[in-house]
């Protein structure tokens, strides 16, 4: 008991010295007898702890020690894998490399030291890449390629693992392997492909897609291909180099019978609906072109109903622009995509878009499809608007009218004309300045009129659209009112400052269009 205590303490702290006493009063066989309750030996120990020097000396005198198992079947290799005992693992490899295997033996049972797998299944490579140890991975695969493609008991191979974690260098590696597996090997997670298409390692899927394009179609436990968890991150550019490998499994469908479009479209992925878009328009056959964007999963929903119900206007109008899509198609509960927007006890402003284009489409592409009436939200929106409106433009024109009074430089005290009236920025103010002024004006009556009229919503609603480009008109012209007036009263004494003010003034409209895009330009009504 005495030397057991001993023998494990000495592999603990690495002292070699000790080992080498030990053996010598009794002979090597007490290294691999000798074992924790875990049935660890001295050199699993050893190996867990980092010490290679105690490790070297104590295979040299009991070799079988490389392969010995511990309770959950970790040889040392494993354990030092796990613990990230680079130095240690390496030299376990490289001993494992001189070891005398037949390939043949695999097929009786026999495993050389590089392929043992523990008790679930896995090699120390498994191990290695698992816990992101690339450079011994790497040493692990040249040594034995074939544990590269050994699967475990989740049927995951060293690949798989590989492209989830994002080791590129690995992945690399066993793709360049001569001899690859026979049959793509398929987890309940899938391929290699869905890993790295789920952790999102688009320059792993890259590799993947020209090494093993076969990998593209096929499907794991749901149904699902790499495409439809390319999708569901919206990540355009693998979804990009999915579709150019093959086009066609935009069509695939998974367990709930949804398309990489549905999934997209419930996940509120914009710039994957695009790309799903652009790409399969290249479809030869028209037919299967509009069942890309029209299929319907198993409650009936096509991706347009989906983009609907999460209730993005982006995402919608994505889709509405699309020629091939049909807002007609009636789900299982009967509703089309306009229907559900109808049903809606209040609809938000920002859906209002979405709803008067759906209204649109449904009047030219549907049979029977009746004049889209304005609806009690789209009242209530206009009412919103125009009570914005004219509350922005009657801010705008009191302080353009405001401005007439205090001209920069002031008037002239004997015939009353402005001072600067010469100059050319002055010029530049005034005109700007009566532009926003008299745009502010016209939008005020033209909505104080609109809410005393008896006229219908729809020239309510021209109106707002007309009042829309107006304030923007005012707006523009306000800021150049403002960059001018300050630029003639501070020219004289710091020219910097002036010129630094009228690169604020320009940048003012850039910095809208880059936060708005498009939507600067869209008439709310």
């Amino acid at each position: 008991m005495g030397m057991e205590r001993a023998l494990l303490s000495a592999a603990t702290r690495g002292k070699v010295d000790e080992l080498r006493q030990l053996v010598a009063r009794s002979d090597a066989e007490v290294l691999g007898s000798v074992r924790t309750p875990k049935f660890d030996t001295a050199v699993h120990i050893a190996a867990l702890h980092g010490h290679s020097r105690f490790v070297r000396e104590a295979l040299s005198l009991n070799r079988e020690l490389l392969v010995s198992r511990n309770s959950d079947g970790d040889t040392p290799l494993h354990l030092a894998a796990r613990a990230g005992k680079e130095r240690v693992a390496r030299l376990l490899a490289g001993l494992a490399q001189g070891w005398t295997f037949d390939a043949s033996s695999r097929d009786d049972g026999f495993q050389h030291p590089l392929e043992m797998e523990n008790n679930a299944g896995d090699t120390p490579l498994h191990v290695e890449v698992r816990h992101r140890r690339e450079p011994v991975a790497l040493t692990l695969i040249e040594a034995s390629p074939y544990s590269a493609f050994q699967l475990n008991d989740s049927m995951e191979s060293p690949l798989h693992l590989a492209a989830r974690e994002g080791h590129s260098y690995v992945v690399r590696k066993i793709l360049g392997i001569a001899t690859v597996e026979q049959r793509p090997s398929i987890s309940d997670r899938g391929t290699p492909l869905h890993e790295a298409a789920r952790g999102g390692h688009s320059f792993i899927l890259m590799l993947l897609v020209q090494k093993r394009p076969e990998l593209t179609e096929l499907v794991d436990a749901s149904g699902s291909t790499a495409l439809h968890y390319a999708a569901e991150r919206n990540e355009k550019r693998m979804v990009k180099i999915l579709l150019r490998r093959s086009i066609f499994v935009a069509l695939k469908r998974n367990n709930d019978l949804q398309s990489p479009l549905h999934v997209a479209s419930s996940c509120g992925s914009t710039e994957a609906i695009m790309e799903i878009l652009k790409q399969s328009a290249g479809i030869a056959e028209r037919v299967q072109s509009e069942e890309v964007v029209n299929r319907a999963d198993m409650d009936g929903n096509t991706p347009l109903h989906l983009a609907v119900k999460l209730g993005r206007p982006q995402m919608c109008l994505q889709l509405l622009r699309d020629q091939r899509i049909n807002p007609c198609i009636v789900n299982k509960d009967g509703q089309t995509a306009g229907s559900i927007l109808d049903s809606e006890e209040q609809m938000p402003s920002y859906l209002i878009y979405v709803w008067k284009e759906l209204k649109k489409q449904e009047y030219s592409k549907c049979k029977g499809g009746k004049p889209k009436q304005l609806s009690k939200f789209l009242s209530q929106y206009v009412e919103l608007r125009m009570g914005t409106y004219t509350l922005v433009s009657t801010l705008i024109a009191t302080v353009t009218f405001s401005s007439l009074f205090t001209m920069p430089g002031g008037y002239d005290q004997q015939d009353g004309t402005a001072v600067l009236g010469h100059h050319a920025a002055f010029k530049v103010f005034v005109v700007a300045n009566t532009l926003a002024m008299l745009s502010s004006i016209i939008v005020v009556f033209s909505f104080i009129w609109a809410r005393s009229s008896i006229q219908g919503g729809d020239l309510r609603t021209s109106q707002v659209a007309w009042s829309h480009w107006l304030t923007i008109i005012s707006c523009v012209a306000m800021v150049v009112s403002v960059t001018t007036a300050v630029y003639l009263t501070v020219v004289a004494k710091s020219p910097l400052l002036a010129y630094l003010v009228i690169a604020m003034g320009c940048s003012t409209p850039v910095v809208v269009l880059v936060m708005l895009g498009k939507n600067v330009f869209a008439t709310p009504a």
